[in-house]
């Protein structure tokens, strides 16, 4: 009776002991479980602040070069004309304040592009869609790069209906307009032309901005819309750019719903096109 009462007394202490195992091994479980989700969280978090690092060191770069050069240039070019204004000739004045006008809308649109990008990069920029007429977009920029394309003797050609009109956030979409076009104007030769359309194609709008400039190299088509592979490119006169332009248009485009790709062939040119909805998305509308 003594040893069977044991072998039972052994048995629930073995029972509990089970028991008490199996819950130890649920707790480390679960622990584990926790520690491999905040090790995917700091892992998330070591990635968000080597690309904040990269935004930070492109910006800077930016700032550092691309941004002092126009700036630079323009103080000289100011700093000539009211030293010496008396030396010149009209015809010369009016030459070098053409300049100056050019290189202030650059460092303008830089700027602003920084600007820009820096709020996509952190997810603060304002998009508010609405139905929009694009030849109002179309027109806008036209009026703004008129000058630049003038001193190329670059004939812009808007093709655009007032019937063509999508649904996309204007400041937005405005600003893809502008840095095709300007792109466009940049890698153009003298009186050369850009050709700028609007075709609906099913629930979408396509827009195309065509330029007859020295095209993009194959290989380098890919890599436009690439935020790891930023890149700098002269113009047809030299102009500098600073690679960050195509990258904000893409992440404006998906901001709108929309798409942004490239048809380009080298000494022939390229056409850029924006594919944006004519109608808000159906969760929208819901």
């Amino acid at each position: 009776m003594v040893i069977t009462v044991f072998i039972y007394r052994l048995g629930v202490i073995r029972k509990n002991a089970n028991a008490e195992l199996l819950i130890k091994n649920q707790q480390v479980n679960e622990q584990s479980e926790e520690l491999k989700q905040t090790l995917h969280q700091l892992s998330i978090r070591e990635q968000q602040l080597l690309d904040t690092n990269k935004t930070k060191d492109r910006m800077f770069s930016i700032i550092g070069h691309d941004l002092r050069g126009p700036v630079g240039s323009l103080q000289k070019l100011l700093e000539l004309l009211t030293e010496q204004f008396e030396s010149f000739e009209l015809k010369e004045i009016k030459e070098m304040l053409i300049t100056a006008n050019d290189s202030s809308q650059q460092t303008f649109n830089l700027l602003e592009n920084l600007l820009l990008w820096a709020r996509a990069q952190k997810n603060e920029m304002i998009f508010k869609p609405h139905h929009k007429k694009i030849l109002s977009l179309v027109e806008e920029n036209i009026k703004l790069l008129k000058g630049t394309a003038d001193i190329k003797s670059i004939k812009i050609i808007n093709k655009v209906s007032k019937n063509c009109s999508a649904y996309c956030d204007s400041n937005s979409v405005s600003t893809i307009l502008r840095n095709l076009i300007s792109n466009a104007i940049k890698f153009t030769p003298e009186n050369g032309t850009v050709q700028i359309a609007c075709i609906p194609i099913d629930n979408y709008i396509n827009i195309s901005i065509k330029d007859t400039g020295v095209g993009i190299k194959p290989e380098m088509q890919d890599k436009l819309f690439d935020a790891n592979n930023i890149y700098t490119t002269y113009g047809t006169n030299n102009e500098k750019g600073t690679g960050l332009g195509l990258k904000l248009c893409n992440d404006l485009a998906i901001l709108n719903d929309s798409t942004i790709y490239v048809e380009s062939e080298i000494g022939k040119g390229s056409t850029f096109f924006v594919s944006l909805p004519i109608k808000p998305s159906k969760d929208e509308q819901q």
